[in-house]
């Protein structure tokens, strides 16, 4: 155990796991310009980088309040990709709120469009929303309750 502390990079690897979160759905619907409806039939996958690598699943209010405490000033990114005729189609967003709705059946996010677009109004099929570097440890404030 002395070894391992005595390594500074090491020892802050041990103290810090970055997170990354893969929000799935059949579909979801872009209801403004700025706010899509991402339901939340099954738990959100997160995972970790090496040398972690870790695993966990969050329903949509743990993943959601990470808004209200987490991001206040640091939105994270994210890439929203859907199936759009048999083709895979994607767009970055950096995501600035959260909200779970409908008594926690999916999360309504407002998001910000960097590269791509989806049309007011639209309902998109195969959806994944990746949730980029969401840091736990010394490396941020990030301390999600589930931990």
């Amino acid at each position: 155990m002395g070894l391992f502390l005595s390594s500074p990079a090491i020892a802050d690897d041990a103290k810090s796991v970055e997170w990354l979160y893969v929000h799935t759905a059949e579909t979801a619907k872009m209801l403004t310009e700025t706010q899509i409806f991402v339901p939340a039939k099954t738990d959100i996958f997160a995972f970790s980088d090496r040398p972690n690598r870790q695993h966990f699943y969050v329903n949509a209010y743990e993943l959601a309040s990470m808004w209200d405490k987490d991001f206040k000033d640091s939105a994270p990114n994210a890439v929203l990709t859907w199936v759009d005729a048999g083709v895979v189609q994607e767009a970055e967003v950096i995501i600035s709120a959260a909200e779970a709705q409908r008594n926690g059946a999916g999360i309504l996010y407002t998001v910000q469009f960097e590269v791509g677009s989806l049309p007011a109004n639209s309902t998109v099929s195969h959806v994944s929303m990746f949730i980029d570097d969401v840091c736990i440890g010394i490396c941020g404030n990030h301390n999600p309750i589930w931990f």
